[in-house]
């Protein structure tokens, strides 16, 4: 199983992005255009996916200034860098269902485990 959408098929051409100011808010959760916003409680969830898939993301400086979101999304990008997630890195999918979707990102130096959703989930111990 692929991701959905284009990075599923071909994620060395796509860029990623959670919102801009065409889509969503602005300086705050409120304020800006809101055309198909991403749920505010869910912007850093957003983030997490893609920045830890293929593809090339990008970054709405809004969140990242006004959100206060700064640190957790360098976080989220110390962690691509360290295991060297590429656009072309391969993506296990190993649950994807109601409240939980969870994958192991191969990258060029090590592997990424990552979860979403409040469903259980563990990658186990030693896997690459």
């Amino acid at each position: 199983m692929n991701p959905a959408g284009a990075i599923g098929w071909w994620a060395q051409k796509q860029v990623t992005f959670v919102d801009n100011h065409d889509t969503g808010p602005s300086e705050s959760c409120s304020v800006g255009q809101n055309h198909w916003p991403v749920p505010c409680d869910r912007v850093l969830a957003a983030y997490a996916y893609i920045l830890t898939h293929p593809g090339i993301p990008s970054l709405y400086l809004a969140h990242v200034y006004d959100w206060g979101l700064r640190a957790p999304i360098a976080a989220l990008i110390a962690e691509r860098r360290a295991a060297g997630i590429t656009s072309t890195s391969a993506v296990v999918i190993e649950r994807a269902e109601a409240g939980l979707y969870a994958a192991i990102v191969k990258g060029t130096r090590s592997s990424l485990a990552m979860a979403l959703g409040d469903g259980a989930w563990s990658p186990g111990r030693g896997r690459s």
